[in-house]
């Protein structure tokens, strides 16, 4: 407000008796000129939770001016908290201005964030009220499926399985091999799940093989034992999948809980797909065609009667072409037929320079790329 001497406004920063700052200005018991302001906290309060401090405790200065940001934080001795954050009791111009949580699990914490500007009267030792926030219980779920059979692919091949247990929200998630643990929202649904895929065997016999083992639909077994609520009873895989699982009927958590798996398959049967073709050279002159190889099927194609060999090239210049290039040209890439087999597979360049080849085949979209460098 202004301070007036007679009629004339004193118009100064600063009000001095002598060389002495007037802060403080009073009539009676009135203050009515004050150059700075305090605002202090105590420790909030609210719903049960556990509270910091806020830092700084304690700010001074000019009303209007920016106050300092402030924060405390809320935690709730190892239960998860969750919502939005009332704060009751901060001063007119000061408010929330970020809420963060520390993570979703047990153990979280949030952050609160206040800021705004000084007031123009002191509130001193603030107390705080914090209402709007729930809290989350988690239960910790183990799954012992070490009893799980590895059935044989009648091949020669392995077929990998795994136990878990399946629900939404899943948090501190572990998988040793024979034991999985995790924790799960109070109320989720929740159900057993023993999971089965062939164990590939590599790209092939070369860098520019590719070679995949799939399920072709039969197997023997799938007798579960299974802890009591569950029940789990062993269809098959379908023709062509990579891998599957069986899962057993859903239950309602409401506690922790461990519980075990064991039995399945004595077999699931396996068979391989894949593509080969001769390892170009890495190098090669310019203008001159460089015989690549064929392009052929290790142990069938997919099952897809649709799926075919697409080769592409980039690089300024870079050409591919397959069987007679005389009659059929040079093109930055082609598509074969359905099922073919792409023979005579020819690479050139009209620059010297790097170029990129690229197969990519069926439906599954898997690839072999190799540079080669033209001089």
């Amino acid at each position: 407000m202004p301070l007036y001497k007679g009629a004339t406004e004193i118009t100064s920063g600063k009000l001095y008796k002598g060389a002495t700052n007037i802060e403080n200005g009073y009539k009676e018991t009135d203050s009515f000129y004050v150059n700075e302001t305090t605002v202090s906290f105590a420790t909030p309060t609210g719903q049960g939770f556990s509270y910091t401090t806020p830092s700084p405790q304690s700010s001074t200065g000019v009303p209007g001016s920016a106050f300092p940001s402030t924060t405390f934080v809320i935690s709730a001795s190892g239960q998860a908290l969750g919502g939005t954050a009332v704060v009751s009791g901060l001063p007119p111009t000061l408010s929330v201005t970020n809420q963060s949580y520390s993570g979703s699990g047990p153990g979280n914490s949030l952050t609160i964030t206040i800021g705004g500007t000084f007031p123009t009267t002191s509130y001193l030792n603030t107390a705080l009220t914090i209402s709007g926030l729930s809290v989350i219980t988690y239960y910790t779920v183990s799954l012992n499926y070490s009893g799980l059979t590895s059935p044989s692919d009648g091949r020669g091949y392995s077929v990998s399985r795994s136990g878990s247990i399946s629900g939404s929200g899943a948090i501190n998630v572990t998988n040793n091999g024979s034991t999985w643990s995790g924790q799960f929202p109070a109320g989720t649904s929740i159900s057993i799940r023993a999971s089965y895929s062939p164990v590939q065997t590599g790209s092939g016999i070369t860098n520019l093989d590719y070679r995949e083992v799939v399920f072709n639909g039969s197997g023997s077994g799938g007798s579960f034992s299974v802890s009591s609520p569950f029940s789990m009873s062993g269809g098959l895989p379908s023709n062509g999948a990579s891998g599957f699982s069986v899962t057993s009927n859903s239950i309602t958590l409401n506690g922790n809980a461990s519980y075990s798996v064991s039995g399945g398959y004595t077999s699931l049967t396996t068979k391989s797909w894949g593509f080969s073709i001769a390892t170009p050279p890495t190098s090669a002159p310019s203008l001159t065609a460089v015989v690549v190889g064929n392009l052929y099927p290790n142990n069938g194609y997919p099952l897809s009667s649709s799926n075919s060999f697409v080769i592409s090239a980039s690089g300024g210049g870079a050409l591919i072409a397959s069987g007679n290039p005389n009659s059929g040209g040079f093109f930055s890439g082609f598509s074969t037929t359905a099922n073919s087999t792409p023979t005579g597979i020819q690479i050139q360049k009209t620059s010297p320079g790097s170029a990129d080849f690229e197969v990519q085949w069926g439906s599954y979209g898997k690839r072999v790329y190799w540079t080669t460098t033209f001089t």
